[in-house]
């Protein structure tokens, strides 16, 4: 019964050849299935996630370096991170495209670490 249950759940089992060689056989589907999984987690290509947080800090950064980081009065800072806010609403669709589309996570990587635009701008886009 095991055995038929098996077979259901696993075709090659059930094609011909000896026992040996149907498990040889799906050991290598296996295999090949574990290998390809692989290959795919990792590709050079940044996630949503890392281009999300990229976006973020790049309008910090610039942000910062237009005098919001210097002594304001509340007010005029929650104004500056509502607009911040606004700011990346409004490029988060294209920007995330174009960043998973173009950029490498090198490159994400280093935009991440920059602590100013100037180094932001240093960050080498290679070909993806």
């Amino acid at each position: 019964m095991l055995r038929r249950h098996f077979y259901t759940v696993c075709p090659i089992m059930h094609s011909s050849g000896s026992w040996g060689e149907r498990v040889a056989r799906a050991a290598g589907i296996i295999v090949l299935g574990v290998c390809l999984s692989f290959a795919v987690a990792c590709t050079n290509t940044p996630t949503s996630e890392q281009c999300d947080a990229l976006l973020d800090h790049v309008i910090d950064l610039q942000s910062r370096e237009g005098g919001a980081d210097k002594d304001l009065a509340p007010e005029i800072k929650r104004a500056v991170e509502g607009q911040k806010q606004k700011l990346a609403a409004h490029l988060r669709d294209n920007f995330l495209s174009g960043c998973q589309e173009d950029l490498t996570k090198e490159f994400v990587d280093c935009g991440l670490r920059a602590r100013s635009t100037e180094q932001y701008a240093q960050c080498e886009e290679g070909p993806k």
